[in-house]
């Protein structure tokens, strides 16, 4: 269970939405072992609720592929984190910090929901729920976590602080040469600001390309931005923070041939200098690669949703009834 500035009474929310259920709760604990063994002990539930963000859900994910359990034992998502994009693309709502009966709902939702199946994405050897990209080194993400971190403590509005770390990490981004591969098809070389493999609609605290992602369709969405100007980069990630997104497909949207849309199950980039792979909004890893693929994983993960909303663009299974 993760913990933030502004949250509520989680044990009162709990013990609120959990009422007539046998629980338990436990923090999630510092590094991967700790997770694994945590999902590990929960093995023989009928059911995990993850209070957290993207971060805590991805690491509770990846523990359970690991574990074999990803496909039977469903997962409940309660979105208590700094970025919840995971929670707004299946539709889960976010109440305000006061509001226990909302929470307590949430709650509930999460223990007791409909639970369908959906897609995970493999880079390289590590899988995510959500996205996964490149575009920054190690030192500049560790630089920009802290900067993060000092804007949230001087309580600046969540909003304003993802716009501001979204600028000034492209302000850092440097131009990747790669090769890119879509399915076995080579489609030739790139000059790129950064890659991203996108199983949900949003990122980075909803940012968007598209909104017609399908979570349960068995296939990623790949947004190539390409190494065409700083100012142009910044004007889009500014754009991209403040306003809703429409659906579209091929180039981004009033953007020409800046951002590359392409779908498919497997996209990889073979790179003349070293990228460091992130994903969920974790650390990228300490030593740079030069090929990275990002692809459909294997397993599945089955979560459980709050209510079914036939239709919407960036729910999982669109157009589908629950069954």
């Amino acid at each position: 269970m993760a913990r933030r500035a502004g949250a509520p009474d989680w044990s009162r929310a709990l013990s609120a939405g959990l009422a007539g259920l046998a629980w338990e709760s436990e923090d999630l604990g510092a590094t991967d072992e700790e997770v694994r063994e945590a999902v590990r002990r929960a093995s023989g539930a009928s059911g995990l609720i993850v209070v957290g963000g993207d971060g805590s859900l991805s690491l509770v994910t990846s523990a359970m592929v690991e574990l074999g359990l990803a496909d039977r034992l469903p997962v409940g998502l309660v979105p208590g984190g700094t970025c919840n994009d995971v929670a707004r693309s299946l539709g889960i709502p976010r109440p305000t910090a006061g509001d226990l009966d909302g929470w307590a709902g949430v709650v509930r939702g999460a223990a007791t929901g409909p639970a369908r199946a959906i897609d995970l994405g493999r880079v390289n050897d590590r899988a995510f729920i959500n996205h996964a990209g490149i575009g920054r080194d190690s030192p500049t993400y560790e630089r920009l976590a802290r900067r993060k971190a000092w804007l949230r403590r001087v309580r600046l509005p969540g909003p304003l602080v993802s716009l501001v770390h979204s600028l000034e990490t492209a302000l850092r981004f440097r131009s990747i040469r790669c090769a890119v591969t879509l399915d076995g098809r080579r489609l030739g070389d790139r000059e790129l600001y950064m890659a991203l493999a996108l199983n949900g609609p949003y990122f980075s605290g909803g940012l968007s390309v598209t909104t017609d992602t399908d979570m349960a369709d068995g296939l990623l969405d790949f947004a190539l931005v390409h190494a065409a100007g700083k100012a142009r980069l910044l004007r889009w990630l500014a754009a991209a923070t403040v306003s809703s997104p429409r659906p579209h497909r091929g180039r981004g949207k009033g953007e020409g041939d800046f951002i590359e849309i392409l779908r498919g199950r497997r996209l990889t980039l073979d790179t003349e200098s070293p990228v460091w792979p992130q994903h969920d909004g974790e650390p990228p890893e300490p030593e740079g690669v030069r090929r990275v693929r990002f692809e459909i994983h294997p397993a599945k993960l089955r979560v459980r949703v709050i209510s079914w909303l036939r239709g919407d663009p960036g729910v999982v299974g669109r157009g589908e009834a629950p069954s």
